[in-house]
């Protein structure tokens, strides 16, 4: 074989082994395009609608807030809390001044209980001692009487 032969030979060789390579990448990237068209896009309309919607929501709330007249006059706002505190505060003072009222009643009742009760207790104490007294003395003039009429 002659020189000339074996470099067609040799080309020949590395034309079927570039056309097989050839071969492998269309293959390949007919695989990919058919992967690119059967696979789905995801719809987000559907989420991008709902994110749109709450959005518009808020906007419209903070619209309506901005529009308050909460926001719009604090002073006369917080002048309405004052005023309402002190109410409170006075309804609170005037409870706590009938409580204390009401204690000192009851607590003037129970005293004068307890003083009856200790004045009843100094009486008993006192019957008894009379009793005991009577008894003693009845008791020495029985015996007085028995000696002097033997």
């Amino acid at each position: 074989m002659s020189d000339l032969e074996e470099s067609l030979s040799t080309l020949k060789n590395q034309l079927d082994v570039q056309q097989a390579e050839m071969t492998l990448m269309r293959k390949a990237l007919e695989d990919t395009l058919e992967r690119l068209e059967s696979s789905e896009v995801p719809a987000y309309d559907e989420e991008f609608g709902n994110v749109y919607q709450s959005i518009q929501s808020l906007d419209e709330q903070l619209g309506a807030l901005k529009s308050a007249p909460l926001l719009s006059r604090p002073q006369q706002i917080l002048d309405r809390i004052e005023r309402a505190s002190e109410s409170k505060l006075k309804a609170a003072i005037q409870a706590l001044e009938d409580a204390k009222r009401e204690t000192e009643q009851k607590n003037k009742a129970l005293t004068e209980l307890l003083d009856s009760a200790r004045e009843r207790d100094v009486q008993n104490k006192l019957m008894i001692l009379v009793f005991a007294l009577g008894l003693s003395l009845g008791s020495a003039l029985i015996f007085i009487a028995s000696q002097l009429g033997r």
